[in-house]
């Protein structure tokens, strides 16, 4: 398509259909778009040779294209996932490691030995079988660590563990079978500095 307008009139695509599209950086490549902020103000303007069809155009030049985050927020808005950086990749950025290890340096750490992990929370499960014990999937830029929070710990922190899109827990390493590491929570909360609007929905107790 050679611009938001041949699109619209091509495809037909709805308002809202056409707003989806410019939120998820779509019409990016048009060649009076080039950025998302830009896109979102094109599709709001008249087609079909319309008189004010050029209206705004200007202005909208002149539009900062967002920043990483807004698009990050933008994607987990409209589709659900990403393909820019991970959000604890910003917030390390951002915040520093604050002593915080990674995913993937549980699988180099001692039994028994302390650790502090973060992560956006993208599952939670009790199963029936847990006897009310809770198991959470934190991910962050290198991978998955997996959390085990006893019961008396779930329901002390209920309201964190299961509101909060980004989380920061303390424990101990153990080993579960198959020599996968697990972290056994004493504590948790949110994450310092986190925006809550860069997270994937998670799969939470199903």
């Amino acid at each position: 398509f050679g611009s938001v307008e041949d699109l619209a009139e091509r495809v037909g695509p709805t308002l809202k259909e056409r707003r989806v599209l410019a939120a998820a950086g779509a019409l990016n490549a048009l060649p009076e778009v080039g950025h998302r902020r830009q896109a979102m103000w094109q599709v709001e303007l008249p087609f079909y040779g319309d008189l004010l069809a050029d209206a705004g155009k200007e202005e909208a030049g002149v539009l900062p294209a967002m920043s990483v985050g807004e698009r990050l927020a933008a994607d987990f808005s409209v589709q659900g996932a990403t393909t820019g950086p991970h959000p604890m990749r910003l917030w390390r950025e951002n915040c520093g490691t604050r002593g915080v290890q990674r995913a993937r340096d549980l699988a180099v750490l001692p039994t028994g030995v302390p650790v502090v992990v973060a992560g956006m929370a993208i599952c939670r499960q009790r199963p029936g079988t847990a006897k009310g014990h809770c198991f959470i999937s934190l991910e962050d830029e290198t991978g998955i660590a997996n959390l085990f929070v006893p019961k008396t710990t779930f329901h002390r922190l209920r309201r964190v563990i299961t509101g909060e899109a980004f989380l920061l827990a303390r424990g101990r390493l153990q080993r579960s079978e198959g020599d996968q590491p697990t972290v056994y929570v004493t504590e948790i909360e949110p994450l310092p500095g986190a925006d809550g609007r860069l997270a994937a929905r998670a799969h939470d107790f199903r």
